[in-house]
């Protein structure tokens, strides 16, 4: 009796081991599908939930599928990248080779730095408490320099970030002389329809690390070409 026991122990084992081995594998050849089929610049990190895999593998349907990426281009927003963007996919369809991905539902966060967000908008942004964020700029008011009080509340607007909803100190704005320049830097929406996975911009809120947004989209194909 104990001799059987031990052989199913070590057939058990066996099992496991084959299955684990096995998403190991299969992780590391869909992330390289995604990576081709999103037209992203490193094979992002996949986790295929679930267990037993190979279950899974012979439905080619699995519950959920995490993908890690970073430093990720958004293509429509003037060189803007994501430092992060994290995506859960549920009710996941592949083909056998996952070179496709058929998706019911998915869901996602992304960071975008503060530094990088300056880049692209062209005036220095930070942190600056309560999902608001200040903004560093001198300006020149009646042949003097001042720096205001200014604060964006980021939005959005037709799936766009838009930060047109900036406060300046009445005091050093007495003219509109810093509204009027602001108004030409941050009245224009940044465009995120381009981010990979075909997902879309629900919410935007400014974090201490960065620029958090929340995406979402279903009913996706990932093919790779």
């Amino acid at each position: 009796m104990r001799k059987l026991l031990v052989a199913l122990a070590v057939l058990v084992l066996l099992a496991v081991g084959l299955d684990r081995g096995g998403v190991y594998v299969a992780e590391r050849v869909a992330g390289s599908s995604l990576q081709d089929s999103q037209d992203l610049g490193q094979r992002p990190d996949v986790t295929i939930e679930g267990f037993p895999f190979l279950d899974q593998v012979a439905r080619s349907r699995y519950d959920r599928v995490e993908v890690q990426a970073t430093d990720v281009p958004v293509r429509e927003a003037r060189g803007l990248r994501l430092a992060s963007l994290d995506v859960v996919l549920t009710d996941v369809r592949t083909s056998r080779d996952f070179e496709r991905f058929d998706v019911r539902r998915a869901r996602a966060t992304a960071v975008i730095s503060y530094a990088d967000l300056s880049d692209a908008i062209g005036v220095d942004l930070a942190f600056g408490g309560g999902g608001r964020l200040v903004v560093s700029r001198t300006f020149t008011v009646l042949g003097q320099e001042v720096e205001p009080e200014v604060t964006v509340l980021p939005e959005v607007v037709d799936g766009a970030l838009s930060l047109g909803a900036f406060t300046v100190d009445g005091a050093a704005d007495a003219l509109g002389v810093v509204t009027d320049a602001l108004d030409e830097v941050l009245g224009v929406d940044v465009p995120l329809q381009g981010i990979p996975f075909g997902i879309a911009l629900d919410d935007v809120r400014a974090q201490r690390d960065g620029l958090q947004l929340e995406l979402s989209g279903s009913d996706l194909s990932y093919v790779q070409p």
